[in-house]
């Protein structure tokens, strides 16, 4: 048996996907997009709503931004109209690709130079013909197993994030699909040392997978910004408890011996298929 450790995001990877999320202000709450997904080649409005109850809010000063998939900057979208506690604004999110467009809203207070931000929310626009599960907004961060309304065991954020990612490769969503499946049971399971093992097992098998398909789709080498695999993990870790959960595994687990896949055929590891899907 050859050692094989658990497969781990670098610090930074980490960082880009809790920092922005673990220090935001409670005073700023969004509601999921309505509707939280749009299609191609449409034109649909969609209404954006948030609630601010702090007094010292300054009417004219709370914009929604959308924020920059790769690099994180905001851009803002325009300024939302006040109605006592509620904000409210309308957009008409269109591409001829599909797309997962991510939205905050900032701001400003009398007396308080900084600005403060709701946790995001997205709006996908997905492919034709393709149901989404609907955006579960800031509750969907709240809790470590977030919400799976599909009973997948995918979280209905990465499974909105999967379908419109890699919209353009079956295998490719199928291999995310079970990399994010193992990952959930890891990080949301139960913890006792026996079911965890297990559970690193079943991870280690869809990594070998991803990889497999990820060397399938590029025929050869994989550039590192397309490695499927950590894109995935840093969508699944994108709560400060969720990276801690997994790296706290990691530490109980170190060391332990995991095996590779039959005569490194690493598409034997796949839990579907590959042969069978088109692209």
């Amino acid at each position: 048996m050859k050692v094989k450790p658990l497969i781990l995001a670098s610090a930074l990877l980490v960082i880009g996907a809790v920092g922005l999320y673990a220090f935001q202000a409670t005073t700023v709450t969004i509601s999921p997009a309505m509707p939280s997904t749009v299609y191609v080649n449409s034109t649909t409005t969609v209404t954006i709503t948030a609630q601010i109850a702090d007094p010292l809010v300054i009417p004219s000063g709370v914009n929604l931004i959308q924020i920059d998939p790769v690099t994180g900057s905001p851009t803002v979208v325009g300024s939302m109209s006040p109605n006592s506690q509620t904000f409210t604004i309308t957009i008409q999110p269109a591409t001829p690709v599909p797309a997962l467009f991510s939205y905050q809203v900032s701001a400003a207070f009398k007396g308080v130079l900084r600005r403060s931000l709701s946790l995001p929310i997205t709006v996908a626009v997905a492919p034709a013909g393709i149901i989404l599960p609907p955006d579960p907004g800031p509750a969907g961060m709240a809790t470590l197993a977030g919400i799976d309304t599909t009973g997948t065991g995918v979280r209905d954020d990465v499974a909105r994030w999967i379908a419109v990612n890699f919209y353009n490769s079956a295998k490719t969503r199928a291999g995310a699909t079970q990399y994010a499946q193992a990952l959930q049971a890891l990080i949301a399971g139960p913890r006792d040392a026996k079911t965890q093992l297990l559970n690193v097992e079943t991870e280690m098998k869809a990594v070998d997978c991803l990889t497999y398909i990820d060397y399938t789709v590029y025929g050869g080498i994989v550039p590192s910004s397309q490695d499927t695999y950590a894109k995935v993990l840093t969508q699944q870790l994108n709560t400060a408890q969720r990276a801690q959960a997994y790296y706290a595994i990691d530490q109980q687990l170190s060391g332990s011996f995991f095996g590779d896949a039959p005569g490194g055929q690493l598409g034997s590891e796949c839990n579907f298929n590959p042969a069978t899907l088109p692209n």
